[in-house]
């Protein structure tokens, strides 16, 4: 008899990480999600304990087409669902909340059940387990990410930032036990940091003597913002101040203090709307 072969990639999430290359990691990656790019980062672990699962995680290096159109387009099924290395389902938007809609991966249960529908998913006590993990792989493969930031925009981490950044200001809004991991990830202009972005990092790196405060200005872009009348009382004093221009960074303000990693201090974000007394 003549056989078709059907499937050629092995399911490499059972394996352990040391006996799998780079290179089949992007292979696999570029297979099974059908992507032409070569991933950015990707995390592969097993959780074991009383809930026993593996997973793959992949960050894209470019935004999934689908994504172009909808940032949340439905059609966009990021993580599949295996269970004891069955495949269920691609469509179970509770695995990940929806801003990491542009995270690809795999996740293999060893203690959910073959007839696992949305309803049983969501009651599950699991669920909420395995997306906090989810959760906290791939913030830190953001922060891996970040750590390679030159401060070009050619830089890897610019990159990252012009694809996905959107997503990151969505968290802030949507999960606030992230807030301030996540206000570390974002970039911003501001008044001293010419035409590149900066961090919130750098920022308090640059700030002056006994600065408790962040201050910020709004505007519809850097021209905008770069000419607002509060700024120069500032710039007098040679206080350095940040400019947002997306709504959702307004999040920070609720309450207005942010905790900077890895200082570990509190400081109080102050929305620049009049000129300085």
């Amino acid at each position: 008899p003549i056989y078709d072969t059907l499937w050629l990639q092995w399911p490499i999430w059972v394996c352990s990480p040391c006996q799998v290359n780079e290179s089949e990691y992007f292979e696999f990656y570029k297979s099974t999600f059908k992507a032409y790019d070569t991933p950015a980062s990707f995390s592969h672990f097993a959780l074991e304990g009383q809930v026993q699962f593996r997973s793959v995680l992949f960050v894209p290096a470019t935004l999934p087409f689908e994504l172009s159109r909808n940032m949340f387009d439905e059609s966009s099924h990021g993580i599949k669902l295996y269970v004891k290395r069955v495949f269920i389902n691609d469509r179970f938007e509770d695995l990940l909340p929806r801003w990491l809609t542009f995270i690809r991966g795999v996740v293999d249960s060893e203690d959910l059940p073959l007839n696992v529908g949305r309803e049983i998913l969501q009651k599950s006590r699991m669920l909420s387990i395995i997306n906090k993990r989810l959760v906290r792989k791939c913030l830190d493969m953001f922060n891996e990410i970040a750590a390679k930031d030159d401060g070009t925009p050619e830089g890897e981490y610019a990159k990252f930032w012009s694809n996905f950044g959107k997503y990151l200001k969505v968290g802030i809004v949507e999960e606030p036990d992230y807030k301030d991991e996540l206000a570390g990830l974002c970039r911003f202009w501001s008044t001293k940091s010419g035409d590149q972005y900066t961090s919130l990092a750098d920022y308090v790196g640059r700030m002056q003597a006994n600065q408790t405060q962040i201050f910020y200005v709004t505007g519809d872009g850097k021209q905008a913002a770069a000419m607002s009348p509060v700024l120069e009382k500032l710039r007098a004093l040679d206080y350095e101040v940040r400019a947002w221009f997306c709504p959702s960074f307004l999040a920070l303000l609720s309450p207005p203090l942010i905790r900077v990693a890895p200082l570990s201090t509190s400081y109080q974000v102050l929305y620049m709307t009049e000129p300085l007394d």
